[in-house]
């Protein structure tokens, strides 16, 4: 392929990955109704219903996170950008996570299970959570201490390569964050750069007007695309799943 046509090409790709964003855009847009958690006698139910809320917590952030991530990248601020499109990214593995654990725990009936997943990702933290809070809750460390993140990425990508692209080593996702976009979005060498102007002579100067580097538009447009698409890709699994398992325990 010439120059002009992989340059066509890359335009094309570049014009659908901005359809994708913006179609998900709309869907987050859609989304304005959400039910209050209460307490359900019923345990299986309450155990579904707490399910739910966290869902709904991480589409809620999610989507508050979309929307200036758009507006940053258009208006080329890659400060910005690089550092939602990291903390858009992890909410994604939440997402994928989350569904994944409670789609197996769902399988063996497991409401206590699922139940525990979502007291622990939903009221515990990484460090956040004080001795004092938990003496005063009853409930130990482990109960409220969120898995962590990179375990996250691991379980989505095991299950998109099982259940989607049926191809071992085909998703992505960590790999990505790690080499790429948790570096941008963190002070390391890719994220200070974007502070700075190369000379021809080798010389480094301070920019403090420059916000962006050469294609960070399309960059992080791809980029934000691709988290996209696993969003909803697990997103309407679990509206699907949630509904046909609320069915089943009416039974």
């Amino acid at each position: 392929m010439t120059n002009m046509g992989q340059a066509r090409e890359r335009q094309k790709s570049h014009e659908r990955n901005i359809k994708i964003v913006l179609d998900s855009e709309d869907k987050f847009n859609k989304a304005t109704l959400f039910e209050d958690f209460v307490y359900h006698a019923d345990m299986n139910l309450h155990s579904l219903k707490g399910y739910q809320h966290l869902m709904d917590l991480i589409f809620v952030r999610s989507k508050h996170l979309h929307k200036p991530l758009v507006d940053s990248i258009r208006n080329n601020n890659s400060y910005i950008s690089f550092v939602l499109l990291k903390a858009f990214w992890e909410n994604t593995a939440m997402l994928g996570y989350v569904f994944v654990t409670a789609k197996n725990l769902m399988k063996n009936k497991d409401y206590t299970g699922l139940l525990d997943l979502a007291i622990k990702n939903a009221l515990g933290g990484r460090g956040f959570v004080t001795d004092d809070m938990l003496s005063r809750s009853g409930a130990t460390r482990e109960e409220l201490t969120q898995t962590n993140l990179i375990t996250w990425m691991k379980k989505v990508d095991d299950n998109f390569d099982r259940d989607v692209a049926k191809e071992k080593g085909f998703s992505h996702f960590e790999g990505l964050y790690n080499e790429f976009v948790a570096e941008c979005g963190h002070s390391t060498f890719l994220g200070l750069s974007i502070c700075e102007e190369r000379q021809i002579d080798g010389s480094v100067s301070i920019d403090e007007t420059k916000t962006s580097q050469h294609d960070d538009d399309k960059m992080s447009f791809n980029h934000l695309a691709l988290a996209d698409n696993y969003f909803f890709h697990y997103w309407d699994k679990h509206e699907k799943e949630l509904a046909n398992w609320l069915i089943d325990l009416n039974k």
